[in-house]
């Protein structure tokens, strides 16, 4: 076997990435990584650590990967790697339901481009939590969301393409063909559409069209001159039928500030306008973020 190829490893190493990896459990899982037929001069004196040596562990770790040939990876890579270990485990039923989705749920929480993802897991605990009575109903519930989740992809890394790109591109093309999309009644429809929704920032200059709620609750923001827009997605029910009969295409996020759009240079050219140097690093954007880095000034 490969070394790339043992979970176990695979695990430590996604422990160690993103900084959850207790020290005193390594040498425990060296010997069994040995027991397993992994071999290396690191992989063997962590093995033969006894607790009084811990402090030592962490700068042995890098030298441990290396000679395993492990590829480095994104925080967010790492923790759908354990994200997909305990869904296994909670399906295989040498997890509890509660506890994996306590620990899946936690990477929901902490890595925001996994929440949309993870989700119902966060869901299931607190509702446990509340209600303890309806735990063997939640059972299921986990149990399902488990095998959903062994069957996704992992998030598309900034750059590499997602399904917001998909849509910018295909609502870009129908802009080219179709110049017949007036702004200002796509806002004015969708904002009718919404709860207390009214237009925040007018309709005039620039790239987006905002649209709120009550106090000036961001719920969406639409593009000026292609049919496409973003959500959130609690408010995406009443906009729904609106947007279908514009034609306007919507992905929708958690809220404005959670960090979970996954976009290409040409994308963001596309939204802002403008080219993007392709050599500028992308990241994961927020709704925010990525206003502010395509509104023209």
């Amino acid at each position: 076997m490969h070394p790339r190829e043992n979970q176990r490893l695979r695990v430590l190493h996604a422990k160690w990435t993103i900084q959850t990896l207790y020290p005193e459990d390594v040498p425990e899982i060296c010997q069994l990584l040995l027991s397993e037929g992994l071999d290396s001069q690191t992989l063997r004196k962590l093995a033969a650590l006894d607790p009084s040596q811990v402090e030592s562990i962490p700068p042995m770790l890098p030298r441990l990967f290396g000679e395993m040939n492990l590829e480095e990876r994104t925080k967010i890579e790492a923790a759908w790697l354990l994200v997909h270990e305990y869904a296994t485990q909670v399906q295989k039923g040498s997890m509890g339901a509660y506890e994996g989705a306590r620990r899946i749920g936690q990477y929901g929480t902490d890595f925001d481009p996994l929440y949309p993802y993870l989700r119902p897991f966060i869901a299931a605990t607190e509702e446990w939590d509340e209600y303890p009575e309806h735990s063997q109903a939640l059972q299921s519930k986990i149990r399902t969301a488990a095998a959903a989740v062994l069957q996704m992809q992992p998030p598309p890394t900034p750059g590499k393409g997602s399904e917001v790109d998909r849509l910018v591109k295909i609502a870009n093309n129908q802009a080219k063909q179709d110049h017949t999309y007036n702004k200002n009644d796509a806002a004015q429809q969708l904002s009718k559409a919404i709860p207390a929704g009214h237009v925040v920032n007018g309709t005039g200059e620039g790239n987006w069209t905002a649209i709120g709620a009550q106090n000036d609750l961001l719920i969406m923001i639409l593009h000026s001159k292609l049919r496409f827009a973003l959500v959130r997605w609690e408010f995406e029910k009443f906009i729904q039928s609106p947007a279908n009969k514009l034609g306007v295409l919507y992905a929708s996020v958690p809220n404005p500030d959670s960090k979970v759009l996954s976009l290409t240079h040409e994308t963001v050219g596309i939204l802002s306008g403008k080219a993007m140097e392709d050599t500028l690093p992308l990241r994961w954007l927020s709704l925010n973020d990525l206003r502010r880095m395509t509104e023209q000034h």
